[in-house]
Parts: C-alpha cells; structure tokens; sequence
C-alpha cells in the first residue's frame, strides 16, 4: 500500500467519522473494480477444421497473427485446434496442402467462440514451361522434355554430341554407328520411333537455327563443337505446329554457352587406335557486348569392320578426322 494512501486512511480511522470512513472504503472499491475491468483478460481461441465433406483435417497449419505476435498450432486427428492466452484480435490463417487456404479476421469479443471452418479444394494449376531458347508460343499437345546439362556432357567421356544424346529416351539414330565413323547421310534423328531412317522426322536446332541439312534431314553432328554446349533440351512429340513440318517426332535444341564474362578453356584427350582430340572454347566480354571462339579437332586410326581371318587386301582402318570451329 503507498505511504500516502495509507497515511490518508489512518487519518479517517482516527477522525472516528464512520460516515466519511465508510465512503471512502466504498469509492476506494469502485475504482478498484473498475481497474481490474480495464485489464484485458486471457482467452482461448478453439475450433474444428473440415474439408468440403465434412471430414476432420489432421495436421493443418494454424497461424494467429496479431499486433503482438505471430502464434502457430496445428489440429489432431479430429480437427480441432486451440490457441490459449489471447487477448486481442487478429488474423487466423488455416492451410493445408491441396486446399485453398482460409483468412479469417477475429474480433476481440469473439476469441472465446468456438470456429468452424471448411477448407475447398484447391483449383487445379497448370504448368507452363519457360524454356530460354523457346519461341514465344506454348504448345499444348502431349510431349515429354529432358535436359542434359552441361556437366552431364562433361562426364559423358564421348567424343561426340549424338553419343552423349543416347542417354535422353527414345533418341536413335538411322544407323548404330555414331557420328565419328559412320556417313552424315546415315545420321538422321529418330524420338519416339518416328522416322527411323535417313531422312530426319525431328528437328535439330542450334541456338534457334535449324542444323538439319535442308535436302536430306540429315545432321551434321561433327559442326558443334562439344565444349561450347551449355545444355541439350529434347522434346519428344509432335511439334510441327512450332518448328515445321521437320519436327513430326519432336525437337533437339542445342544451346551453346553465354559470354557472361571473358573465359578460356581448353580441354584434350587420348585413347586406343591413335584416338586424339583437342577442344578450345574461349570469350571475351566487354560490357554489354561479347564475342566467343570454339575449335574441336579429332582424329583416330579407326578400326576395322571385317573380322581378322575373313579381311581381305581391300579391308582396312577406317579412320575418321574433323576439324570445326564455330
């Protein structure tokens, strides 16, 4: 009790005046009372979470925001959830995966009610790839995409583009041989087994220019050089009605590296029949502006196609040498 308080009632106690003693009792409990009204009390905000058949939801998110804090529950097995000591009002966010989310603004004289809330299914959203060589149109026939990134490429070991693209399904080619010994003419892209032949029924492009030789199909795998590819993005399906009549079982895309910064890199190897092979990708930036420079060389003994006891003086190495640079 403070002094002055305290000194006040002594002195009414020992004025003897009960009239004035009783009064100021009573005013002393009136203000009390009125204080204790003035403290806000602690309450308990509670409900039940449904879906739209009225199943109990377990394990949604609770999350009460208000001016003080941020409180988070979840419900039970039977939907319900509490939140206890509140004491003002705020914002109830309700969340569960596949639902929409629900916002609800509660009042302070409404903390102590009881909530029932329904949670809808959430609409369904459809997925838009962004690809950065795209054309600007979306297609919306049925296809499947794989990327092989430029590490992938790296740890591949193979000489060539098309021996490293065996590992995206569904890609073939005309004939079994790769690129480094066989004909370009036998190099005619296949997905989905759609144009098995020669002739390509898929479209290549390089950097959004078609690769595909314009009076067979066929693709010149030897003209990019394997070191300045950045990605490989395959699309198998139709998607003549994007790249042209070329594109009846679906598109390569090869898309070469972006002179971000100046760089030089250079990268050779060695193997079995003579196999040797050099590889320099190199870029200089200079502002806005960027200009790059890749060379592939590669040479091999080959081997031969006939059989030791069955070769005859016309049977030998085949050997295989290209240079590029692009």
């Amino acid at each position: 009790m403070p002094v002055a308080f305290r000194s006040r009632v002594i002195a009414l106690i020992e004025t003897k005046n009960p009239r004035a003693t009783i009064s100021f009792l009573i005013c002393c409990f009136v203000f009390a009372s009125v204080a204790v009204a003035r403290v806000p009390q602690k309450q308990t905000l509670h409900g039940t979470v449904h879906d739209s058949n009225g199943a109990p939801i377990d394990k949604a998110r609770i999350e009460f925001r208000s001016n003080k804090d941020t409180r988070l529950a979840t419900t039970d097995d039977r939907g319900n959830f509490a939140i206890s000591d509140l004491d003002a009002g705020g914002t109830l966010l309700v969340s569960y995966p596949g639902f929409t989310p629900v916002k609800i603004e509660v009042r302070p004289d409404t903390l102590g009610d009881s909530l029932q809330i329904d949670l809808q299914p959430a609409p369904l959203v459809e997925r838009i790839i962004v690809s950065p060589a795209g054309t600007g149109r979306i297609s919306t026939l049925p296809n499947s995409e794989f990327s092989i990134s430029q590490e992938e490429i790296e740890l591949a070991g193979s000489l060539a583009l098309d021996d490293v693209l065996h590992e995206a399904p569904g890609f073939t080619l005309f004939r079994r041989s790769g690129s480094l010994f066989a004909n370009p003419t036998s190099q005619g892209v296949s997905l989905r087994g759609v144009g098995a032949s020669g002739a390509s029924r898929a479209a290549v492009w390089l950097d959004g220019v078609p690769l595909n030789t314009p009076f067979g199909g066929w693709v010149y795998w030897q003209r990019v050089p394997k070191l300045n590819i950045e990605s490989v993005e395959i699309v198998s399906g139709a998607a003549s009605d994007l790249y042209g009549s070329g594109a009846l079982g679906g598109v390569v895309n090869i898309i070469t590296k972006p002179v971000r910064k100046s760089f030089a890199t250079v990268e050779t190897s060695y193997g079995s029949e003579n196999t040797s092979a050099i590889s320099l990708d190199a870029g200089l930036a200079k502002g806005s502006w960027g200009i790059s420079i890749a060379v592939q060389a590669v040479r091999t003994d080959g081997y031969v196609l006939v059989l030791k006891d069955q070769r005859g003086p016309v049977d030998t190495f085949v050997p295989a040498r290209s240079q590029r640079a692009v």
